[in-house]
């Protein structure tokens, strides 16, 4: 049954981390077309940010699965957060033009 969750628990960050490259990175690309260099690249490093806790939160869900690890379906959880600041802070136009 954990194997199970932990497939499940896998295709949600597969779509989790879909939605971070594709809508995210236009974000970033317009909030960094909007404001310039300086700020501009404050947002980049908050999309780099949410891109890589994906991989991290992935690795974190598949070891505490092998090692049963009691709280390991936690990790599902912790890109969330980082979604809705990224999306409130840097991502509110995510237009492709």
């Amino acid at each position: 049954m954990t194997i199970i969750f932990g497939i499940l628990g896998t295709f949600a960050l597969l779509m989790q981390t879909m939605w971070a490259l594709l809508p995210a990175g236009f974000g970033a690309a317009n909030f960094y077309e909007k404001y310039g260099a300086p700020i501009g690249v404050i947002g980049y490093l908050a999309w780099a940010t949410l891109v890589i806790a994906h991989p991290v939160s992935l690795y974190y869900l598949w070891s505490g699965i092998t090692n049963d690890a009691e709280t390991v379906f936690s990790w599902i959880l912790f890109p969330i957060p980082i979604h809705i600041v990224f999306f409130v802070v840097f991502g509110r136009n995510v237009s492709t033009q």
